[in-house]
């Protein structure tokens, strides 16, 4: 019985040692809460451009067949809209381009051509906004933090 009760104690003590072990390293990272980006100039064009950068989750759906619309556009999720403060503020959904050659991109290696909705969370910065109808908002990304599972979708645009 003395036995059984060492052997007990020893392997309760080493299971604690190893789940600290894997414990203590996700203490010591801190992050940062994402901030709104400022609404900055706007130009004689009606391009408002933002400053900073931020963290926004949503939909990215990614068409590079059919050349109606942006072959990377990012529509952001309910709660991550006040990360864009909109000027007019409109109902519409909040959206973007991105450049679809952009390296975070690329290196999903999703098949040109076919279609995907993808549920992100990226950083971004240089945020602009244009008040013309038919103009399209814009920003870079700088770094995918969490993707989900692509999703195949149609390529037609409607």
């Amino acid at each position: 019985m003395k036995n059984k009760l060492v052997s007990f104690t020893v392997a309760a003590a080493l299971a604690l040692t190893v789940v600290s072990a894997y414990a203590a390293p996700a203490a010591k990272t801190s992050t940062k809460p994402a901030t709104p980006l400022k609404i900055g100039t706007t130009d004689n064009d009606g391009l408002t451009r933002y400053k900073g950068k931020t963290i926004v989750s949503g939909i990215l759906e990614y068409n590079m067949v059919n050349e109606a619309g942006f072959p990377a556009e990012f529509t952001v999720d309910n709660e991550s809209k006040v990360m864009i403060p909109k000027v007019p503020k409109t109902n519409y959904p909040t959206q973007f381009a991105l450049e679809s050659d952009n390296p975070q991109i690329e290196r999903l290696k999703l098949n040109k051509k076919k279609c995907y909705r993808i549920p992100m969370t990226i950083e971004i910065d240089g945020y602009y906004s244009s008040s013309y109808e038919g103009e399209y908002d814009g920003a870079n990304l700088l770094k995918i933090i969490k993707k989900g599972t692509p999703v195949l979708t149609s390529c037609n645009v409607g």
